[in-house]
């Protein structure tokens, strides 16, 4: 509800679907307001069916047809993700409404960034409202667009729900999972070459789990100790992370990574690459984890060990806090933040 105690009605306008939609705009409802999902996803059978939410196809509008489209519902406020196409930009100069960017990109200081920096300030800045997004390496980048402090808000991937899993005794199995598609940035190539040098250091070897498919599914498929699951949905992905393992991400390029705060709200320690932003928030080196460099052969080899000569007391110990951190950002934390931030601005129109 907004802060008149009236429901809100918010549009979220997201270049492609991925579940975490579904369960943030439930999130939205369940709270008494409306939320319409709007999407460039052409097949309306990947489209969950959550009561009293709204999935839409745009990818055939135009931009003044986008416009007109959502103009439609009414919407306080509308969460745009990305400033990268055309027509959502268009959408934000001319909405009749408030407009929230979404982004999820790091501050990496890199040439493009500072030459988008200066386009974005002197032509798109003022479309938008107010921003919202994953974490301190996204809030460092959106300062640097303009945006003033009190206009971001973190946070925004917080959607798990913790009465939905619980852990009495925190029991870690002893094996390794990966969860990713199998491409080159995601370190598929090294994880392989350091899962067979770990083995050949160790007498009895942990299984490594891997979730995903991807062209470089070769490299693992027929090696000893690896467990090909394929690509899960959702019910089948939240049934591996049911089960406490070794969680690990060592690939470049990660802005966030979703699978590692599943992973520890889920009580899986973590192996984690210091390239993937999600570092920053889930993981405490030597506390619930092991630190590692991106795509570094040696460096996952020589985690994998340290885990493997890990008793079960400390591997319950690192689980337990991986789960503390991550729920820092749950549905709850959504709810009393992030949402708020939400009705704020759309308020503010009103």
């Amino acid at each position: 509800m907004g802060g008149d105690g009236k429901p809100m009605s918010i549009g979220i306008v997201w270049t492609s679907y991925h579940y975490y939609l579904g369960e943030i705009a439930r999130n939205i409802s369940e709270t008494g307001n409306s939320v319409t999902v709007y999407t460039y996803i052409e097949s309306a059978e990947i489209f969950p069916h959550l009561e009293g939410i709204k999935f839409e196809n745009i990818s055939k509008l135009s931009s003044r047809e986008l416009l007109d489209h959502i103009s439609i519902n009414n919407h306080e406020v509308v969460l745009v993700c990305g400033w990268h196409l055309k027509p959502l930009r268009y959408l934000a100069k001319n909405f009749n409404g408030r407009v929230v960017l979404f982004m999820d990109n790091p501050w990496k200081r890199t040439l493009k960034q500072i030459l988008g920096i200066l386009i974005f300030k002197l032509k798109w800045i003022s479309y938008y409202d107010g921003v919202v997004l994953p974490g301190t390496p996204q809030k460092k980048f959106a300062r640097h667009l303009g945006f003033k402090a009190n206009e971001i808000q973190e946070g925004f991937f917080s959607f798990l729900r913790q009465e939905n899993f619980h852990h009495d005794v925190i029991h870690v199995q002893r094996e390794f999972l990966f969860i990713g598609r199998l491409i080159s940035w995601k370190g598929v190539d090294e994880l392989a070459q350091a899962y067979g040098k770990y083995r050949s250091r160790v007498s009895e070897p942990w299984p490594l789990i891997v979730c995903g498919e991807g062209p470089l599914k070769h490299l693992l498929e027929n090696q000893p100790g690896v467990q090909m699951k394929g690509f899960l949905n959702k019910k089948e992905l939240f049934s591996e992370l049911s089960s406490p393992r070794v969680y690990i991400s060592c690939g470049r390029g990660e802005h966030w990574g979703i699978s590692i705060y599943e992973a520890a709200f889920y009580h899986h320690p973590l192996i984690l690459s210091a390239d993937a932003d999600a570092t920053t928030q889930y993981l405490r080196n030597g506390g619930n984890g092991i630190s590692i460099r991106g795509r570094n052969i040696e460096d996952i080899e020589e985690a994998m060990f340290k885990f493997h000569n890990t008793e079960q007391l400390e591997l319950s110990l690192y689980a337990k806090l991986s789960n503390e951190l991550a729920m820092k950002h749950d549905s709850d934390f959504f709810v009393s933040e992030v949402l708020p931030y939400l009705v704020k601005i759309g308020r503010a129109h009103v």
